[in-house]
């Protein structure tokens, strides 16, 4: 479930499973306990739950986070993933980021479906 929540100070929210990301505080939490993460894991995290289930190339993933003159390596993505999927799975989600091989990721709802994913990518930065 993706849900952007607004509660009564006006805070937006955006929820996801047991994950709450502050979009204001530009914090997370999962089952009410702060995770530690860099502004670009938070853009990150923003960026794949806002679109789970469909599969993003590295270039759309860090033309998203840096803009799109970003100039950097694609494989600078593979780390955000990896620290990402670190960071998450003391809360059981850290396989809910899949794979695609060479291509890019996805997050996906089901976890019991995670996995590399095969098949042409939905998003890509033109």
């Amino acid at each position: 479930m993706n849900v952007l929540t607004v509660v009564e100070n006006e805070t937006r929210l955006m929820r996801w499973k047991s994950m709450t990301l502050d979009l204001d505080r530009r914090t997370a939490q999962c089952g009410g306990v702060p995770i530690a993460v860099s502004p670009a894991e938070f853009n990150l995290l923003r960026l794949l739950i806002g679109r789970r289930n469909i599969p993003l190339e590295k270039d759309f993933i860090m033309s998203s986070l840096f803009g799109p003159d970003h100039g950097r390596d694609l494989r600078q993505a593979d780390f955000f993933v990896a620290r990402l999927r670190r960071l998450l799975a003391p809360f059981g989600l850290g396989d809910a980021i899949s794979t695609i091989a060479g291509r890019g990721y996805t997050m996906v709802d089901d976890q019991r479906s995670a996995g590399p994913v095969s098949g042409s990518l939905a998003l890509s930065a033109a």
